[in-house]
């Protein structure tokens, strides 16, 4: 929730961000608090329905096995409700006004398997670039525009952000790997490191690409 409305924040004060920036952190983050809460619920219900068997505190063989079935069942349940890369990496922002789709189909949303992909309202997926680098690592402060390959002209894009305000970095990736992996030649990457638009040339309206990712359309 921080690094959603942080940044958000920043751009009212900033005076860049737009009429539809901070109303879009409850359209973006109330189903993912539903969905979490949903699961930890279920998880709480459930850890009252683990049976415990008989011989429990028997201070016997019966009671050593009795406590060791036990175990087991609380180490399958804490696992099944602590080990979820889904619900921390997999947060997808559907319908948010403030992201540009690009067609492609909404990421698998379950809570125990993380894919890591690059549609747009995902989280950036992580990848090592040259000499160990974190892709992260080279992420400006504010928007990133990651170009894979080079050789295109953002130039319309960077217009666009300055005449908005809009701070936005544009950082060059060679990594064949990273291009597989977000698969488009451009990224637009926001402050929180969730996509904000992707594709394989420079919008046809950079004024309204940019309008819409800073809170205007």
């Amino acid at each position: 929730d921080v690094s959603n409305l942080g940044w958000k924040l920043a751009a009212v004060c900033e005076g860049w961000g737009g009429p539809s920036l901070l109303p879009s952190y409850h359209i973006e983050r109330k189903p993912v608090a539903h969905r979490n809460t949903q699961f930890a619920r279920a998880m709480a219900d459930s850890i009252g329905r683990i049976e415990l068997p008989e011989n429990l505190e028997d201070e016997n063989a019966a009671g050593d096995a009795a406590r060791a079935v036990l175990g087991d069942r609380l180490y399958r349940h804490a696992a099944t409700e602590f080990d979820i890369p889904g619900i921390h990496f997999g947060v997808y922002y559907a319908g948010s006004p403030i992201v540009a789709p690009d067609g492609t189909p909404a990421p698998p949303d379950d809570c125990h398997h993380y894919s890591p992909n690059a549609t747009p309202g995902a989280r950036a997926p992580h990848v090592w670039l040259e000499n160990g680098v974190s892709i992260f690592d080279r992420f400006g402060r504010d928007f990133t525009l990651l170009r894979f390959g080079g050789g295109i002209d953002v130039s319309e894009i960077e217009a666009a952000a300055g005449k908005r305000g809009l701070p936005m970095a544009v950082i060059d990736v060679a990594s064949e790997e990273a291009r597989d992996l977000y698969a488009r030649d451009l990224v637009l990457v926001r402050p929180d490191h969730h996509i904000a638009w992707r594709g394989n040339a420079t919008p046809d309206d950079a004024d309204s690409f940019i309008a819409r990712v800073a809170g205007h359309a």
